[in-house]
């Protein structure tokens, strides 16, 4: 009898320890994935403000040591290069995005996001896209009849408490070849 009852504590107590670290720990992650996803909503964000700014360096610096461009296959050296074409041809402008579409890995090191976007040229009318910015279905919809929206996806990976882009892939550009 004392040996059943014994167990049946011990199992109780298993049970709620295993019960307690799963909740904890799922509020952990479920708190983690919140601060996770803003972090690289910032990461995001500051990217194109420093693109904006022609900033190449410091975007730059918001990369890993071995960063590369996958779709043409550059390497930072290139992708620096390609950016201050770019930047030189584009003049003033700003970019333009609704909320990227951003999955983190189980592992909570890893990351993908996927941001549509346009560049708008100083002097050339921009549409008020505030509106759509939490929908980028929509938002995707209606600059697609003024404008042809470019794609950026990135890897990311976790280095302690920061993210960084691994490797990007830019499409939807037309012209890509001519910078």
């Amino acid at each position: 009898m004392i040996k059943s009852t014994r167990l049946v504590y011990i199992t109780f107590m298993l049970i709620i320890s295993a019960a307690f670290s799963l909740f904890t720990s799922g509020c952990r992650s479920c708190g983690k994935e919140v601060d996770d996803e803003a972090l690289i909503l910032e990461l995001i964000k500051k990217g194109a403000s420093l693109a904006e700014q022609k900033k190449i360096k410091e975007l730059m610096e918001l990369t890993v040591k071995d960063f590369r461009e996958s779709g043409r296959n550059m390497d930072r050296r290139s992708v620096r290069m390609t950016l201050m074409f770019a930047f030189r041809r584009y003049g003033k402008f700003r970019v333009l995005y609704p909320r990227p579409n951003i999955r983190i890995q189980d592992s909570k090191t890893e990351a993908t996001a996927r941001i549509p976007f346009i560049i708008s040229r100083q002097g050339q009318e921009a549409p008020d896209l505030s509106d759509l910015y939490e929908d980028p279905e929509e938002w995707i919809s209606y600059v697609s009849n003024k404008a042809d929206p470019y794609y950026l996806n990135l890897q990311l990976v976790k280095q302690g408490d920061e993210w960084m882009v691994q490797s990007a892939h830019l499409s939807g550009m037309r012209g890509l070849n001519r910078l």
